[in-house]
């Protein structure tokens, strides 16, 4: 009796996520073999001859977090389509938006080439006002509703899907690091076994989905920067991202500036706030309710570093490259341009802060 041939089924390749601090590097090098990876602010893609992955992620992302973000992504890279259908189809456009208690943007160009070019440095992720050292129990943090998640979607740059999920499933990190992505940018790099040394061959950003999230990011900064002015230095500490902390008395102020824009807000009340110095620079302790119990209370910390002005900063690290450069000689690896280049990167923004 002939034998029949059988096809060799192919092994699909796998995916493997792991902590920052895996050594799967020194393991892949190890075995002699070449490899590439991709580098961003969150995670760490390291990508096998054979297919296989393995993702480093820096926030504990887990698989659903990750094509939660992937989709978000893919959303803003179909936006042209979305406004090319607004203005040839207004009808199936506000179909497809598929929520009418939103407000459509109406003043926006033909597609996104015709939107304002926006610069990280001109975004103001966090602001602060003047505070001395010091403990505080006067404060209070006032939330705006979903900020960037609300704003992206008004603007036609997620999927009504997409925005249903990101609310009811996914944690607002999750949306937060989803939008952020489209700012992403990734250096590439391949290691030679030949050499033993990992390469860096390229970067990778989308300057069109970058410049999206930072016509959403201004537009926040925008409505906070507005209300943190508006309501004065002695009313409001400081800022961060779309969350504002103020002065219990000034509370009834502000919400009031945001309910008169549309805006919904939450307050939570803080504990204290414990400003204090370390180093070169503030740092602010925030003690707030987590959880609270019949016989007791968990208490939650958070702490944000103000940063000392941009010329402060800029002397910090001349002073620290001048110190590493006394012992090491310049090289092509480290050469005066490439120091330049970093103390400019510290003074106008690369990326975005989540």
């Amino acid at each position: 009796m002939a034998k029949t041939a059988t096809k060799e089924k192919k092994t699909k390749p796998k995916t493997i996520k792991m902590g920052f601090d895996s050594k799967v590097v020194d393991m892949l090098k190890r075995l002699g073999k070449p490899f590439r990876m991709e580098i961003t602010n969150s995670t760490i893609k390291i990508i096998k001859e054979d297919g296989d992955k393995y993702i480093l992620s820096a926030k504990d992302l887990s698989f659903k977090s990750l094509a939660f973000i992937k989709n978000v992504k893919n959303d803003g890279l179909r936006y042209d389509n979305f406004l090319a259908l607004k203005l040839s189809n207004p009808v199936d456009f506000y179909k497809w938006q598929g929520c009418k208690c939103l407000a459509i943007d109406t003043n926006w160009g033909a597609n996104l080439r015709g939107l304002p070019f926006v610069r990280a440095k001109d975004i103001n992720y966090f602001r602060w006002n003047n505070i001395s050292e010091g403990v505080y129990y006067d404060i209070v943090e006032i939330d705006v509703n979903n900020a960037y998640w609300n704003k992206a979607l008004e603007m036609g740059v997620i999927s009504p899907a997409t925005y249903i999920k990101g609310l009811n499933d996914m944690e607002k990190m999750d949306r937060l690091i989803g939008l952020g992505s489209l700012a992403t940018i990734t250096e590439k790099y391949q290691y030679e076994p030949e050499t033993g040394q990992i390469r860096h061959t390229g970067r990778k950003v989308n300057e069109f989905t970058r410049n999206i999230f930072f016509n959403i990011a201004k537009r926040i900064d925008n409505l906070i920067s507005g209300i943190f002015e508006k309501a004065g230095t002695n009313n409001v500490v400081f800022y961060w991202v779309d969350a504002l902390f103020c002065r219990t008395y000034a509370v009834d102020f502000i919400k009031a500036e945001f309910e008169a824009q549309g805006i919904e807000t939450k307050t939570k009340i803080i504990q204290s706030m414990n400003v204090y110095q370390k180093g070169r620079e503030k740092k602010v302790c925030i003690l707030e309710t987590k959880t609270k119990h019949e016989t007791y209370t968990d208490f939650e910390q958070r702490f944000f570093s103000i940063p000392p002005p941009i010329e402060k900063r800029l002397e910090f690290m001349k002073e620290m490259f001048s110190e590493t450069l006394a012992n090491i000689p310049v090289t092509p690896q480290r050469t005066q341009i490439e120091i330049d280049k970093i103390i400019e990167r510290e003074k106008y923004g690369d990326d975005v802060p989540f």
